[in-house]
């Protein structure tokens, strides 16, 4: 198939602007959880770059805070943290068992997904800035691309919170995308009387990595760790996520889900 002169003049403009464009060298930043940091190349997520974050039918609170839970190893290495989100549902106290500070958070509260990605992109862009959180229902292709430029800009991470339902765009634009929901926790628990969080965590897509899925335990105190955990023999339901707890697999460390 043939193009247009002014098309293809077009498209050799944009792709020399991308060119031209520095190579983030930052080093990546670790998750946290060593199971899957030995997964990704450098050991964790690139800094200046749109992460995708998907919450299962369900589970937006289990994927809110996997989010706060990066967001807090970005913010480790200096500045603030900007959260943008439509609902008023955000409980700050909850984010210090994941390692953030509710001090260091910055909430801003949108009327529209408009609104929202303006100001994600706006915060992607401050160097002060080294995580922004963007809860919003969907993001288009031109709305991702901005937001990946603008992570570029301003070195920090861009993470797109979203809901998993019918009509979500999935593109390829962002650097990696996760699918998250909550995970039966141990019994009896690690430590008695303060269960760990428990997520099931699906890797799709970061290029030259192959989708992989695990199953971690956060620690029970501020910027702790607990051993992760991998499963096999998962009962899981129709989607592939795990059952409630009292129908869970056993839990067999070390290994990866089957």
């Amino acid at each position: 198939m043939t193009h247009p002169p002014d098309i293809e003049k077009l498209r050799g403009r944009i792709a020399a602007i991308e060119r031209a464009q520095p190579e983030n060298t930052a080093p990546a930043v670790a998750t946290g959880f060593a199971v899957i940091d030995r997964h990704l190349p450098g050991g964790g997520l690139r800094p200046g770059r749109l992460h995708d974050i998907l919450a299962a039918p369900g589970h937006h609170a289990a994927a809110s805070g996997f989010a706060a839970r990066i967001a807090a190893r970005f913010a480790a290495r200096g500045g603030e943290v900007l959260w943008c989100l439509r609902r008023d549902d955000l409980h700050a106290p909850g984010l210090l068992p994941l390692g953030l500070d509710p001090a260091r958070v910055i909430i801003a509260w949108c009327v529209r997904d408009d609104d929202l990605l303006w100001s994600m992109e706006e915060g992607l862009r401050c160097s002060a800035v080294a995580a922004v959180i963007g809860d919003c229902r969907n993001a288009d292709p031109l709305a991702q691309r901005r937001l990946q430029l603008a992570a570029e800009t301003g070195g920090g991470a861009g993470l797109l919170l979203r809901e998993a339902v019918s009509g979500v765009r999935v593109l390829n634009t962002p650097d990696s995308r996760w699918r998250i929901a909550a995970a039966p926790s141990p019994a009896p628990p690690l430590r008695p009387g303060h269960p760990p969080v428990a997520w099931h965590i699906r890797l799709e897509r970061l290029r030259g990595v192959q989708p992989t899925e695990w199953v971690v335990f956060d620690g029970e105190d501020p910027g702790s760790e607990r051993p992760e955990m991998d499963m096999t023999q998962m009962n899981t339901d129709e989607h592939g996520w795990l059952r409630q707890p009292g129908q869970a697999a056993a839990i067999e460390p070390g290994r990866k889900a089957g």
